[in-house]
């Protein structure tokens, strides 16, 4: 029996991206089961575009009252889907057109998996290219990884899963609560993390989601923001230590927080226009003179600066830092 599909769309003042969101879902070679549009109180004309699909067979359409914020909207169309796996589509990003199409093959194969993860490509406000996420590919072609196997693959290579780019085993994400409000931006990433090391992950190696880079968004806002981030740092050390002792290992648990660290402050350097070594340096919980001089190197400071904190916090990294960017020299073989 096939497996079915919900399609969750969290929007809040995304009129000028929702409708491209929408369309990518209805345009699917595979149509999903339903697809759920929350809009959480937009204070733009979104939920007037949103309302133009109340028509449609698959589509549901609701409104909150008053904003929630991002995850408990999430959690609502959880808790709304009627169907085995949920993808959490943003409103400012797209699917593409196999998406669902080739995740449902697999997932037909191994039902019992706690995700579905596959590879995205990054684009601008205006929807041009701009590249490719180069997360670790962890298998050649679709395979299940079981949990133990999933344990390795953290441990060696970090997280290759990307909430914009997973469909979620609706009864396992349940299990667990959804997801989590305290953990802010860090709340899809643990979500994954913990039900891969639960029940295990399918990965599918193409770039099936294209995700919108933008310095408004619910990550890199929270990047840019310093007090905000390390609280968020400590909140996932403490969810994965005291909550989940039994999945993350101390010494993982130390290692993933150095990933975290280094990606905050990797955003930082890049978006952050006037950069403060001091600040810099409390998101990575360093205290070093090295970072005010770096920054004031001319033309190259900001990719030194990060060079030197990734050598800082993800030295252990390193080779397969540098075997992912080989796999990932050719990236149009991992498009359909």
């Amino acid at each position: 029996m096939s497996v079915s599909i919900t399609v969750v769309i969290p929007n809040y003042n995304h009129a000028e991206y929702i409708r491209s969101a929408i369309e990518a879902v209805l345009q699917q070679t595979t149509d999903p089961d339903e697809i759920i549009i929350i809009d959480d109180a937009s204070t733009d004309n979104s939920w007037d575009i949103v309302n133009e699909y109340k028509g449609h067979y698959l589509v549901s359409c609701y409104r909150n009252s008053e904003n929630k914020g991002v995850v408990e909207t999430l959690n609502s169309g959880l808790y709304m889907a009627k169907s085995d796996f949920v993808l959490f589509a943003a409103s400012d990003d797209i699917i593409k057109k196999k998406f669902i199409e080739i995740c449902k093959d697999v997932l037909d194969k191994n039902p019992e998996a706690g995700l579905c993860s596959t590879l995205s490509d990054v684009i601008d406000t205006d929807g041009k290219e701009l590249g490719v996420i180069r997360s670790p590919v962890v298998s050649k072609k679709p395979t299940y990884l079981t949990p133990l196997q999933c344990q390795k693959k953290l441990w060696r290579e970090g997280s290759w899963l990307m909430g914009n780019s997973v469909l979620f085993n609706t009864a396992y994400l349940r299990e667990i609560g959804g997801y989590k409000k305290k953990l802010g931006s860090y709340s899809d990433n643990l979500a994954c993390q913990l039900l891969a090391l639960q029940h295990g992950v399918i990965f599918v190696p193409k770039i099936l989601v294209s995700w919108r880079r933008l310095t408004t968004g619910h990550a890199v806002s929270t990047a840019l923001n310093v007090n905000k981030s390390i609280a968020l740092l400590e909140q996932a050390r403490q969810f994965m230590l005291i909550e989940y002792p039994e999945y993350f290992d101390k010494k993982y648990v130390k290692l993933c927080i150095n990933r975290f660290r280094f990606d905050v402050v990797d955003t930082f350097v890049r978006d952050k226009p006037d950069i403060l070594a001091d600040n810099i340096n409390r998101l990575a919980d360093m205290n070093t003179a090295v970072t005010s001089w770096l920054l004031h190197l001319p033309v190259i400071g900001r990719k030194v600066t990060i060079l030197y904190f990734f050598i800082k916090l993800r030295a252990r990294d390193i080779f397969f830092f540098l075997r992912r960017r080989l796999l990932w020299l050719y990236p149009q073989k991992y498009y359909v």
